[in-house]
């Protein structure tokens, strides 16, 4: 926070738990926001909107947090607290990015790397490591992380530290560096125990997943997957990037029916939460469908199959990292 800014205890509690407890969070938040509201306090009343679109993020109402987040900005700037608005900005990056508009992000990521120093400055190129590894731009992704990682390490900022990991992960992921990104993976989810961090254990988990379909690991991924499951259902949320990645894992070894049904349950996800995903997750349910069409054929003459087999496959032919399907559930969660 910015020095000689006075930010409510109520406020910054709820900034506090919004990426770790969202729900919980959002109840805080609104508190806040009206005590703040009541005294014309824009300081308290910004960390309290930051709050409730930070909650909103990690609860998929993207829509919500892009408005949440444009005032906690506007009411920072209104008070003169620069620090603020750019921790706004960096929150708001990340909401804009998984809306589909990449170019806003980064303009935001600019201006609050202008606005932003020390802790404050190392999270921002965590998240705009982020947007660009969602771009495909793997080498400038890691090079955003290179310098941010100490910085947080030393100021002992745990939850930030575990996103860069989590990112950082499936940037290895991307190069194929399968040993590099399970280190991280692995100390990302042991600072989540030690911290009682669930939501960001839950993400780590889904990652270590992607990480172990990718190396043909079968039922060790879907155990991640499971773990992963178990810590969103404790926080009563519904993530349709691991029911994608569960699909695809299941389609990769012709578990076609278990396929199916998770792939639509991700359409109904994504359609629920508006997620630009949705094309995504129609197509895997079109290619599970194919699959399916294809496995009820009859054999060829002669007792061969059809060119598209249902002998199962290793996972590691598909193309896990790379796709949209071996993605970050971090994706959702860089900000705060």
């Amino acid at each position: 926070m910015q020095a000689g800014v006075v930010v409510p205890s109520d406020a910054a509690e709820a900034l506090r738990l919004a990426a770790v407890e969202p729900a919980r969070a959002r109840q805080l938040a609104h508190a806040a926001d009206r005590a703040a509201r009541a005294t014309g306090d824009r300081v308290g009343r910004s960390v309290a909107q930051r709050a409730l679109g930070v909650a909103a993020l990690q609860l998929r109402d993207l829509d919500e947090a892009v408005a949440r987040l444009r005032a906690s900005v506007d009411l920072a700037r209104q008070a003169g607290a620069t620090t603020l608005a750019g921790e706004a900005r960096t929150s708001l990056a990340s909401a804009l990015a998984l809306s589909g508009s990449a170019g806003s992000a980064f303009r935001q990521i600019a201006t609050a790397l202008q606005e932003l120093h020390g802790v404050g400055a190392a999270r921002a190129r965590v998240q705009q490591a982020a947007i660009l590894q969602e771009l495909g731009r793997v080498e400038e992704a890691l090079a955003a992380l290179r310098p941010a990682l100490p910085v947080l390490r030393r100021a002992g900022d745990v939850q930030w530290e575990v996103r860069a990991l989590n990112n950082r992960s499936l940037l290895h992921l991307e190069r194929r560096a399968f040993a590099a990104a399970e280190t991280d993976l692995l100390t990302a989810i042991d600072l989540c125990v030690r911290h009682g961090l669930d939501l960001p254990r839950a993400y780590a988990e889904q990652n270590l997943g992607c990480l172990r379909a990718g190396r043909g690991e079968v039922p060790a991924a879907l155990a991640s997957f499971d773990r992963a499951e178990e810590h969103y259902r404790r926080l009563d949320m519904r993530v349709g990037s691991l029911l994608v990645d569960r699909a695809r894992l299941l389609l990769s070894v012709r578990l076609v029916g278990e396929a199916r049904a998770t792939a639509e349950a991700a359409v109904a996800a994504y359609a629920e939460q508006h997620r630009i995903n949705l094309p995504e997750a129609r197509l895997l349910l079109s290619t599970v469908a194919l699959v399916e069409g294809t496995s009820r054929s009859p054999r060829r003459r002669h007792g061969r199959r059809p060119a598209s087999s249902t002998a199962p496959r290793a996972a590691n032919c598909w193309p896990w990292p790379g796709t949209p399907g071996c993605r970050c559930g971090w994706c959702a969660t860089r900000a705060a």
